[in-house]
């Protein structure tokens, strides 16, 4: 007897999903995919010239069915990727890359992993695409299947780096010649050294170990032209050099020892240099200026051996006493500080003349003597004294005074006018 259908065929499933496949890649090190450019420096960070990029390529695959992963042995094929404008839109053109890696450096390559190495340096304004196919078989089909997976490399501009440089010392600095011994040997004895430390930040940062400070000063008889300490000329004319008599040390360094003894007023600046060997501009600079500050000189003139010239007198001492302010100026510095030059005249302007020089001066009293209504005046000059300054005297280039007092010979030049005349 036949039996009737008692239950619903069954479908049974005799194909395959296909596997699920995911194409990536991924960088190895810690290089970006985005560089920081400063164009103005023509600086890359990173520099792939230096530090390149590599690319890795990954197919990882999962059998959608079982949950397991799935070995592919898939072929990768790197491309450079341009487009070409169209009136339908961009055209994609593919390059492939086939460049080995070796030891010369190219923009592309690829090494025996398959890694992509990148040594080219991407402008802000052209971006660099890059694309990976990956060609592989699925197992379940046996159809071929490819996938793409593009990168983009880019750059961003970066601030120029913001360099300051500050010279720890007040604005102008103030030298008073009559503080201290003025023809000491040692500037520290004189009072007349000057440290003029720099100090350089970049972007905030003190950086001042990083770069080079080149030093500049004023010139004695253009005072509004920078010239260069140098190392290699001495002084000439009218050239500031490294062998000027103010330069102590500190050219190429963070700190200049000056000794202020030797201008009435020297402008000081430091330019700072990525090295010393650099063509570039200075990234900064700063100046500041020394001055003599002298306080105000009177002077009082004392007859030793009284006013009047009588009968029988045979010569008439007289002696100039300086004093500031605040106190007397010490003879014997009156005389190292300040040349006096002696002079009389007639109440009627009649018979000038020169009488004498120094602190003291002794005249035969019959030089002095008038009759009638006429008297005569006693005038001395006084006129402040630099270190290798020359004095005039008459109109006649009388002496140059170096440290120790002693006359030198410079050149034939009178460059030191530090006068101060009361």
């Amino acid at each position: 007897m036949k039996i009737g259908r008692i239950s619903k065929p069954v479908v049974i499933s005799t194909s395959h999903q296909p596997i699920s496949a995911l194409l990536s890649v991924t960088q190895v090190g810690a290089s970006p995919l985005t560089q920081s450019v400063n164009q103005t420096e023509n600086e890359w960070e990173p520099d792939r010239t230096i530090s390149p990029l590599t690319l890795s390529p990954m197919l990882t695959a999962v059998d959608t069915e079982s949950g397991q992963s799935v070995t592919l042995n898939p072929t990768f094929m790197w491309y450079h990727v341009t487009y070409k404008l169209g009136r339908d839109g961009d055209t994609e053109i593919l390059t492939l890359i086939t460049q080995a890696y070796d030891s010369t450096p190219h923009d592309y390559a690829i090494d025996n992993n398959g890694n992509l190495i990148v040594r080219k340096n991407v402008s802000p304004n052209s971006p660099v695409t890059l694309l990976l196919r990956a060609s592989y078989t699925d197992p379940h089909s046996g159809r071929p299947i490819t996938k793409d997976e593009y990168v983009l490399l880019t750059s961003v501009n970066k601030p120029n780096d913001k360099y300051t440089v500050e010279i720890l010392t007040e604005n102008v600095v103030k030298y008073n010649p009559l503080d201290g011994d003025f023809l000491a040997d040692d500037p520290k004895d004189a009072g007349s050294e000057f440290n003029f430390t720099a100090v350089v930040r970049k972007n905030g940062e003190i950086c001042t170990d990083e770069v080079y400070i080149e030093w500049w000063a004023s010139s004695a008889l253009y005072p509004d032209k920078m010239l260069m300490i140098s190392d290699e000329e001495a002084m000439i004319g009218y050239e500031y050099t490294r062998d000027h008599p103010g330069y102590m040390v500190g050219q190429g360094g963070s700190t200049l020892k000056w000794d202020a003894r030797y201008d009435k007023k020297t402008k000081i600046q430091a330019y700072v240099f990525h090295s010393a060997d650099s063509d570039e501009n200075p990234l900064c600079t700063a100046v500041r200026t020394i001055i003599w500050d002298i306080p105000k000189v009177k002077g009082d003139i004392l007859p030793l051996n009284g006013r009047a010239i009588r009968y029988g007198d045979k010569n008439k001492k007289f002696r100039l006493m300086l004093r500031t302010r605040t106190n007397d100026i010490d003879s014997s510095k009156a005389g190292d500080m300040f040349q006096t030059v002696w002079k009389r005249e007639d109440t009627n302007g009649q018979n000038k003349a020169t009488i004498g020089y120094g602190q003291e001066v002794e005249v035969t009293a019959d030089s002095l003597r008038r009759f009638g209504n006429n008297g005569v005046l006693i005038m001395p000059e006084v006129t402040m004294r630099g270190q290798l300054e020359q004095i005039v005297i008459d109109g006649v280039d009388v002496v140059l005074y170096s440290p120790s007092g002693d006359s030198v010979e410079y050149d034939g030049h009178g460059v030191y006018k530090s006068r101060y005349t009361q």
